[in-house]
């Protein structure tokens, strides 16, 4: 009876040549087969965890520059040029269509103020404390922080917007990044760094959604040009990224399950495959207006805007919105941030 207790105990080997292919060694007895339809331990099996740091450190960087980049072609296209401004003032000027649009995109923006941003902010660096997790807290917070202080100082000491238009439209100062947008952004990138890993996965459709309504707003509202909301999310999730890689960098990370990576994956292709489609309809049909084959522009400039190319300012705004989160999503969908055995104070 002893015996047979501690084979019961012995590891599994694979088959081996004694036994007729039975799986049995020369002398010894034969094992019992595993049981029919047994699942293999995918969520157990050992992970380079090496490898899944480098490539979400790649990831992260690619997010990071992406984001400089967009933020950088957004800002040269439609304030650097003659036709980017025109457009740029006819989707602007198209709110005056929509009255009840822009009342409701108004209430939104009035839940976004300074005071809601900071509150937020604090509790996503509290929620990441809790967890004892004091590099993430600082690195959650730094991303709020420097994301709304790097688009103040872009819109208000950095970048000019001359007139290219001789004054066809009433002369607006600067607004190029969004500031309300920035602010959203910043906290959503946040609150997906410190979240575990099953709870960020549905977060990042519903950040997504989150960023893409205010950005909506802002433009239903005429508070903000299309470009200002694009910016203001690329400035956050490009901040949040170069932060995050960072981290990688310096206390690696814990991979998770398959499972749970293949959820990530999920989700987070789920809003940038949204985000591509929706920015390529929009896309297409800024594209064919800024072409101008029925030479209408300028007439929608003696109007003051066109309503329908609001339109495809919101859907371009909700497509970079949707891209850019589920793209920071995707570069971390498979890492637990801030291991226990590189966090401070602990060996």
């Amino acid at each position: 009876m002893q015996r047979r207790t501690a084979r019961e105990h012995e590891p599994a080997r694979p088959p081996g040549n004694g036994g007729a292919g039975t799986g049995t060694e020369p002398g010894s007895s034969p094992q019992a087969p595993a049981p029919r339809g047994a699942r293999a331990p995918t969520e157990t099996e050992p992970i380079d965890a090496t490898g899944v740091g480098r490539r979400a450190l790649r990831r992260l960087l690619a997010v990071c520059l992406a984001g400089v980049v967009v933020t950088a072609f957004a800002y040269a296209v439609t304030v650097g040029t003659e036709l980017g401004q025109l457009m740029s003032e006819l989707i602007l000027g198209g709110r005056m269509g929509t009255p009840a649009a822009v009342r409701a995109a108004e209430d939104v923006l009035r839940t976004t103020s300074r005071a809601a941003i900071a509150a937020c902010g604090v509790s996503v660096v509290a929620l990441a404390l809790l967890q004892r997790r004091e590099a993430l807290a600082l690195v959650a917070g730094a991303t709020v922080v420097l994301a709304n202080l790097t688009t103040q100082v872009l819109k208000g000491a950095v970048l000019d917007r001359s007139d290219l238009l001789d004054n066809l439209f009433y002369v607006l100062p600067n607004s190029f990044p969004s500031g309300h947008v920035t602010a959203a952004a910043s906290v959503a990138v946040a609150l997906l760094l410190v979240l575990p890993p099953m709870l960020r996965n549905p977060t990042v459709i519903l950040a997504s959604i989150a960023v893409a309504l205010v950005g909506a707003s802002t433009l239903l509202a005429g508070w903000h040009r299309m470009a200002d909301a694009i910016g203001g999310v690329f400035v956050a999730t490009a901040w949040g990224a170069g932060l995050t890689a960072l981290l990688v960098w310096r206390r690696g990370v814990e991979p998770v399950g398959r499972r749970t990576a293949a959820l990530g994956r999920a989700s987070a292709q789920v809003s940038a495959v949204v985000g591509v489609v929706v920015l390529l309809v929009g896309s297409a049909a800024y594209l064919l207006a800024l072409a101008d084959p029925l030479g209408v522009l300028l007439h929608l400039a003696d109007r003051g805007g066109s309503p329908a190319l609001l339109v495809v300012g919101v859907l371009i705004t909700i497509g970079a919105s949707f891209l850019a989160l589920g793209g920071f999503g995707m570069a971390i969908r498979d890492v637990r941030l801030d291991p226990p055995s590189s966090r401070w104070g602990e060996p």
